[in-house]
């Protein structure tokens, strides 16, 4: 057929190919309409593009699915992923179906069938960043690493000039054990290579962040570094007893950590620092964070962790804003200790008691 007969060509990858054709339609599908066939057969045509839309097009969120009602009505786990499977087909096009389905395993203490599911997401070609910044973070706090990067490297892909998308890479070499790779990329933040991407300032200060996450990298593994002497004479070792960071996957977001350290004061945007060394780093209101808090030497007593979440922009079709919060004990340290817990953001000015650590 000459091109100039052809009106339109649809590329379905193999997941929105399924749920048109079923499993025909499993490697992938191409439709081609022609001009003739606008004529002759325009109301079947017409369908097939809506339905083509509905699937491409991706559903909102919504906070009381009707997935997770109908899993909650099984009698066991087997059940439970029988169901799953059986119903994903209705959801391709709804990214949170497969997070909501694993954190409902996830709570049954089923993580290996809430990675699988994960993983499944991670299969379908995603072209929305927050939605994959958000899978990433829940594969990261499943420890599973391997797909997180590979999420973390689309991430890059869509977003190549946000500072942000480099520093995830960044850590996510480091959690699958390249951290060559991991302390080079840091350090493009560090040395300026970004500034140009950030125009707007929207990540001012992330360099202080990769500075000291590039210095926990030469703390631990300095001998599988090999390091300019330009960066050797820059970098620095660092340890610190007590480390939070928390990231978000929404742009333009505004989120503050608050720490409470033993002595009764409150660390935030408001008080950044106090004669005991706790220090806050940069109050992030647009971007994705990070917001950082660290102490170099800790007190007696426990450390409370909170998070006040005022607004979202805009409200996306990847649903409420999803916050890793990231713990590390001794960080740098032998005995460094390391946590994820992630939340779902759903409502402004909402304070969320993360939890204490205790030093004694």
């Amino acid at each position: 057929m000459s091109s100039d007969g052809i009106a339109s060509i649809n590329v379905l990858n193999e997941a929105s190919g399924t749920v048109i054709y079923g499993n025909r339609g499993g490697d992938g599908v191409i439709v081609i309409t022609t001009k003739k066939g606008l004529i002759k057969h325009a109301e079947r045509i017409e369908t097939l593009n809506k339905k083509i839309n509905e699937v491409v097009q991706f559903k909102d969120w919504t906070p009381e699915a009707n997935y997770l009602k109908q899993l909650s009505t099984t009698n066991s786990i087997e059940e439970a992923y029988e169901l799953y499977l059986e119903i994903r087909k209705n959801y391709y096009n709804t990214p949170t179906f497969f997070i909501d389905v694993a954190d409902f395993f996830e709570a049954k203490k089923e993580r290996e069938i809430a990675i699988k599911i994960l993983s499944n997401l991670a299969e379908i070609e995603l072209d929305n960043h927050e939605v994959l910044r958000a899978l990433a973070y829940k594969l990261e706090s499943f420890e599973a690493y391997d797909v997180a990067l590979n999420v973390y490297k689309e991430v890059m892909r869509l977003r190549p000039e946000e500072p942000q998308s480099t520093r995830d890479l960044a850590l996510a070499y480091e959690n699958v054990g390249n951290y060559q790779k991991a302390f080079d990329l840091l350090f493009t933040i560090i040395n300026g290579d970004l500034v140009e991407k950030d125009l707007n300032g929207r990540f001012h200060g992330i360099e202080q962040l990769a500075f000291i996450e590039a210095g926990h990298i030469y703390q631990r593994y300095k001998d599988k570094l090999k390091l300019t002497s330009t960066q050797e004479g820059l970098i620095k070792p660092i340890t610190t007893d007590l480390r939070v960071v928390a990231d978000w996957n929404h742009n333009n977001t505004d989120l503050d950590l608050y720490i409470e350290n033993p002595k009764g004061e409150t660390i935030s945007y408001k008080q950044k620092s106090t004669r005991y060394g706790d220090r806050l780093s940069e109050d992030m209101t647009e971007g994705y964070g990070p917001e950082e808090y660290l102490i170099k030497e800790t007190l007696k007593g426990a450390y409370n962790i909170k998070l006040n979440y005022y607004s979202d922009t805009v409200q996306k079709i990847s649903g409420p804003t999803v916050v890793k919060v990231t713990i590390f004990k001794n960080y740098g340290k032998e005995n460094e200790i390391k946590h994820i817990i992630i939340y779902r953001l759903d409502k402004e000015e909402e304070e969320i008691e993360i939890g204490g650590i205790s030093f004694i």
